[in-house]
């Protein structure tokens, strides 16, 4: 196998013409390339360079070879870039999945990021149920996905949890509606009206919600929050979320989850166990992660 190192003093010596010359550019001593390009000549099993008073010229077989030479160092060069983006996290391929709820709070502004910033990342992004994604984890489909934590319902020994945000639903609705005229909202005011929410919001109310909590169970319930926003900036609608699903025409009530006796949800990221993540995952996870930071910080001072 031909030593890069000896191909890129070949192509030095034969681009200046001269040993003297490409010692100077290469900050190395004439007699060390000359040894170098005679090594590698002698690796070929064939002259390359032609030595004369004039300076050094490209024997026919050193002609074949510089071609192929400088394609190879072009490639290693190539290599060598790519590596290191790839290491920064900005070359590569992102797989990964993420609840529905967070998706919609999260993915737009995470995707114009990806999309500005590191245009060499191909992305695969699921948006799917806790169960699929955890297939998807464990088929190799997946690197790492982001949902709310179920405790040993969700995970098994080969997969890891670890710990990404906390989750305090908010009831929202459209400008005008009659309790945002109350001071105090209770549970018996939100029972007038239909509520909706994504299904992880029933599921939180059977898994970990007191009994007299049940009541708030929605009537509506859909994995799309962009419907679910829209359905309720046009009716009575009470939409279960969170802060950072908050648009223009949506207001948050005076009601505290606490209050109701609902507990926030924790959300976790979910990996293979002793699986070390790619370069660009562990940046997604950081850009993620800093998005949920904001937006949990929003929920407190809404």
């Amino acid at each position: 196998m031909f030593d890069l190192y000896k191909l890129q003093h070949f192509v030095a010596v034969a681009q200046a013409g001269s040993f003297v010359r490409a010692s100077q550019e290469l900050s190395l001593s004439q007699p060390a390339l000359s040894r170098s390009v005679q090594s590698l000549e002698r690796q070929v099993g064939a002259k390359l360079l032609d030595r004369g008073k004039a300076g050094v010229t490209l024997t026919a077989v050193g002609e074949a070879f510089y071609a192929q030479a400088q394609d190879l160092l072009f490639r290693a060069d190539n290599l060598e870039h790519n590596m290191n983006a790839v290491l920064k996290g900005t070359k590569g391929e992102l797989r990964f999945g993420i609840g529905p709820a967070s998706a919609s709070a999260f993915l737009p502004r995470l995707l114009e990021t990806l999309h500005d910033r590191y245009p060499d990342v191909a992305a695969y992004i699921a948006i799917a149920s806790v169960e699929q994604m955890r297939e998807s984890l464990l088929e190799g489909d997946l690197e790492f996905f982001i949902a709310r934590d179920r405790g040993g319902e969700t995970v098994d020994s080969r997969i890891a949890a670890r710990e990404f945000a906390t989750a305090n639903p908010v009831f929202l609705v459209r400008h005008g509606h009659p309790l945002l005229a109350q001071p105090e909202v209770k549970q018996s005011d939100l029972l007038r009206y239909r509520l909706a929410s994504g299904t992880a919001w029933n599921e939180t109310l059977r898994e970990s919600a007191p009994q007299d909590a049940h009541a708030l169970a929605a009537t509506i319930e859909l994995d799309n929050y962009e419907l679910l926003a829209h359905l309720t900036a046009k009716s009575d609608t009470v939409l279960i979320a969170s802060m950072s699903l908050l648009r223009s025409d949506l207001e948050p009530l005076s009601i505290s989850p606490a209050d109701l006796g609902v507990p926030a949800s924790r959300v976790s990221v979910f990996t293979l166990d002793g699986r070390t993540l790619s370069p660009v995952a562990q940046v997604v996870q950081k850009m993620l992660r800093h998005q949920f930071t904001r937006r949990s910080l929003d929920d407190l001072h809404p």
